[in-house]
């Protein structure tokens, strides 16, 4: 039985059934929908989508391979799909750590659908309206049995393309999302803990939307090798575990050695005195708790450095507070 991952205007899945072996460090499947060296290895026609490269477009939709109005972040073309439609692609691989790369261009839908129970399903995203040219990204916990989204739920336009990465634990049964480098949600669980491996791709869109560059790529924990953990990665803003050269920044890792030491504490205390702290220097030292919680993460900031950023960053050196997301 196929487990289909879907994406879309209203819904993007993730799944899998059968049993898991090693990962290994390999792209399992990579498309651009481009009419030539696509690398697939399918060469796609403009036009109807079904059948090409065994994608397929469900009964009463419409896809279409395209290279205009809008321009693909990568090469030429890419799907653009109509409302109400739903496409798919088998998509089989045994590995236990996945990661998934797809890139989205529209809006969301007023309330997102819950996934049907029948069809074993691991990551579920839905894209949500939050005004007439925003949307918000949640996914779905299958054991909250409800979506969830990220504290102060950001807000994208719906006017651009938005990369998404997915990073898919078929052994905790929990996956991880990024949009356009930031970390979103962590340690979502899937919506069914009995899927043990990868099987297939769906995306779905309640309203007219376009994808492109559509990625799944096995890893042994650090896919680009850029000795920074994918898990590491889908935590770090900046970051993108697909991407060597956006290896992100480390929480209260002020001076950027990749290590959290006094040093950090000491340059927190001097920039927010001499208040010349740069904007890398916020984003990695803004670490004070803005809601009583123990755990540092990356939404625990005002937007400034303080002396109790200072103060919280020698505590995660001294080990007295750690991060947790």
């Amino acid at each position: 039985m196929n487990s289909p991952t879907r994406v879309a205007t209203a819904l993007m899945i993730l799944a899998a059934t059968s049993f898991a072996t090693a990962s290994a460090q390999t792209t399992i499947y990579q498309t651009d929908f481009e009419s030539t060296a696509d690398p697939s290895g399918t060469n796609f026609t403009l036009g109807n989508l079904n059948g090409k490269g065994s994608w397929v477009v469900e009964a009463g939709g419409t896809a279409n391979v395209a290279n205009s109005p809008l321009t693909a972040p990568s090469g030429s073309n890419y799907v653009a799909m109509g409302s109400n439609t739903a496409i798919s692609r088998n998509i089989t691989n045994a590995s236990t750590r996945v990661l998934m790369r797809g890139y989205y261009y529209g809006a969301g839908s007023t309330e997102l659908q819950v996934p049907d129970a029948g069809t074993p399903m691991a990551a579920v995203l839905g894209f949500r309206t939050l005004s007439a040219s925003t949307f918000t990204v949640a996914a779905y916990d299958g054991v909250a049995g409800d979506y969830v989204e990220a504290t102060g739920t950001p807000a994208f336009s719906n006017t651009q393309w938005h990369k998404i990465v997915i990073s898919l634990n078929y052994t905790t049964k929990r996956y991880d999302v990024s949009v356009n480098n930031q970390p979103l949600l962590q340690n979502v669980n899937f919506r069914n803990n009995t899927i043990n491996q990868l099987s297939g791709f769906q995306s779905y869109s309640e309203t007219s939307s376009n994808i492109d560059r559509i990625g799944f790529f096995a890893s042994n924990g650090d896919f680009d090798g850029d000795g920074i953990s994918d898990d590491d990665e889908m935590r770090m803003p900046g970051a993108d575990p697909l991407d060597p050269a956006l290896p992100g920044f480390l929480l209260g890792d002020l001076d950027g050695n990749r290590s959290i030491t006094p040093v950090d504490a000491q340059t927190a205390f001097m920039c927010w005195l001499q208040n010349n702290c740069t904007v890398q220097q916020i984003a990695a030292g803004d670490v004070a708790p803005d809601n009583g919680d123990n755990c540092i993460g990356a939404g625990d900031g005002d937007g400034v450095i303080t002396p109790a950023d200072a103060q919280r960053i020698l505590n995660m050196f001294l080990m007295i507070e750690a991060s947790c997301i």
